[in-house]
């Protein structure tokens, strides 16, 4: 897989063939299951879902990469998506190193899946949402914590607010913006000083308008959906 810097996230769902090898007069044969060619679906198919006898369906999930240890190559952060995974609190999630090895298997998870700027022991930590708050992740030298609802929560309430004021006070927004709200269904490995708004312009009602703030380097970014 061709993996960009940049961090990336995507919604997909794994289909898997399923080619009967016998016939009516044996309906007690097994079928044998075609294994993905994508990269990203093999690595899930064969590390999660294949190891819990799920062989005979499509698994739906979410998945985003980044470099989180400073090597130039990236590990891959998988979140499941399917009731099979999933409580009320949240989902199973996975952390594959750059090798699609699995690394850590994560409970009570749900989005947003963050990426901080600083690391512990040399790798960045993660802040995912669980039972009700944001929580941090940090990696104590061989792993990250499993068990998400049991770490330290993180507070970005701060970091919201100037987002919202570095929004608010832009050219593009005071030239008409209006209802300006926050966008929380966030990619995967999105930073975790970046925030998402969109808007509406009266020049412009029927469009919608993302700003994007980084509130560690105040850089704004827009586009138009």
């Amino acid at each position: 897989m061709s993996k960009a810097k940049n961090k990336i996230t995507a919604l997909t769902t794994l289909s898997i063939v399923a080619l009967l090898s016998g016939c009516q007069s044996e309906p007690n044969q097994q079928a044998a299951m075609e294994v993905p060619s994508d990269p990203i679906q093999k690595m899930v198919f064969e590390q999660i879902l294949e190891p819990e006898g799920l062989t005979d369906r499509s698994y739906p999930f979410e998945y985003g990469y980044a470099d989180l240890n400073g090597d130039t190559e990236d590990e891959v952060f998988v979140l499941m998506q399917d009731p099979y995974f999933c409580g009320t609190g949240g989902c199973s999630a996975y952390l594959f190193n750059s090798s699609f090895e699995k690394m850590s298997k994560f409970t009570v998870v749900k989005k947003p899946v963050l990426i901080s700027h600083t690391d512990t022991n040399g790798w960045k930590s993660i802040t995912v949402w669980s039972d009700g708050s944001l929580r941090l992740l940090q990696y104590d030298g061989e792993s990250y914590p499993s068990n998400a609802s049991t770490q330290p929560i993180f507070n970005r309430d701060a970091r919201k607010r100037m987002a919202h004021d570095l929004a608010v006070k832009s050219d593009l927004y005071l030239d008409g913006g209006y209802e300006l709200t926050e966008r929380t269904d966030l990619p995967i490995f999105t930073p975790i000083d970046q925030f998402s708004f969109q808007f509406k312009r009266e020049s412009d009602p029927d469009s919608v308008f993302v700003v994007n703030v980084n509130t560690l380097t105040s850089d704004i970014f827009f586009s138009k959906e």
